[in-house]
């Protein structure tokens, strides 16, 4: 069970997913686009995202080679125990996978016979002058020069043809 199953299969959670499995080593980004089927350009493109967020850091560093690894730190751990969290919730299903989803996929189907009980009708803009606690004598008591009130109005005037 992986991050993957339950988050959706992104390249960042691919690549989180490949390190947790393999926590012991540390891959370069030829070694890990390999395994996981991806272009070079895509783990290149987000390994500096997952380093920025703490996930994974350079273990080892020869020449030009940089080999990643899962950074050790608090947040990593916590992925790792939701991993395993997740699993175990998992292995409590007596059933297939596909028949646990189908059976939630139909209890969340909406009947025939319901009825929508939201407003959705047109949406309504709310000019500034009608805002709660905006006083009109306030926009009168501001100090406004020729050119910002002329802007003033054209904003205005945009706002209430919005």
């Amino acid at each position: 069970m992986a991050l993957i199953d339950f988050l959706g299969s992104t390249t960042e959670i691919k690549i989180i997913d490949f390190l947790a499995e393999n926590m012991d080593m540390s891959y370069n980004q030829t070694e890990i686009s390999e395994c996981l089927g991806m272009s070079r350009t895509v783990v290149n493109q987000k390994i500096p995202k997952l380093i920025y967020n703490n996930i994974i850091e350079i273990k080892e560093s020869k020449g030009n080679t940089k080999k990643y690894g899962l950074k050790e730190n608090s947040l990593v751990n916590k992925i790792i125990s939701v991993i395993y969290d997740h699993s175990f919730r998992m292995a409590e299903y007596d059933q297939d996978e596909e028949d646990v989803l189908s059976e939630i996929s139909t209890s969340c189907q909406i009947p025939s016979t319901e009825t929508l009980s939201c407003y959705c009708g047109e949406p309504r803009y709310v000019g500034f002058t009608e805002m709660p606690g905006y006083h009109t004598d306030q926009a009168e008591r501001m100090e406004w020069g020729e050119p910002n009130k002329k802007r003033w109005e054209k904003i205005q005037a945009a706002c209430a043809s919005a």
